[in-house]
C-alpha cells in the first residue's frame, strides 16, 4: 500500500520542486519577470489566459520556462537502464550487460549551457 500512495505522491513533489527552483530563480531575477510579463500581455492581452495556440508567440516565456527546468533540475540522474551488448564510448568497453545511470546534469549544465534571457 506505500509503495502505491508514494508512487502517486513522487510526481507532485517533482512539480512543486521545480516550481520551487522556478520561483527562486525569478525572484532573483526580476527583470526577467518584466520581461516576460510584457510579452504576455502584448500577445495575450488582459482578457484572457495563454493556450497553447499561442506557445510561437511567446519565444521569451518558452525559454524562461526551459531555462527554469534546465537550471533546477529535480532529477539529476536518469533511470538505469542495462546494455544489451557490447559497446564502447569514447574509447572505454563497456560490457554487455553494464547498468548505465544517464547523468542529466551535466548534459543539462555542460553539454547546454545556460540561455541568456536578460
Amino acid at each position: 500500500m506505500l509503495v502505491g500512495n508514494l508512487r502517486n505522491f513522487l510526481p507532485d513533489i517533482q512539480t512543486f520542486s521545480s516550481l520551487q527552483g522556478a520561483f527562486l530563480a525569478l525572484s532573483f531575477h526580476q527583470e526577467v519577470v518584466r520581461k516576460a510579463q510584457a510579452e504576455l500581455d502584448a500577445v495575450v492581452g488582459p482578457n484572457r489566459l495563454p493556450d497553447f495556440d499561442d506557445e510561437d508567440s511567446l519565444v521569451y516565456v518558452k525559454a524562461t520556462v526551459m531555462e527554469a527546468l534546465r537550471w533546477h533540475n529535480v532529477a539529476p540522474l536518469g533511470v538505469a537502464h542495462s546494455t544489451i551488448e557490447d559497446d564502447e564510448l569514447r574509447g572505454w568497453f563497456v560490457p554487455a550487460g553494464t547498468v548505465v545511470v544517464p547523468n542529466i546534469w551535466h548534459v543539462l549544465i555542460i553539454l547546454f549551457p545556460p540561455i541568456v534571457l536578460c
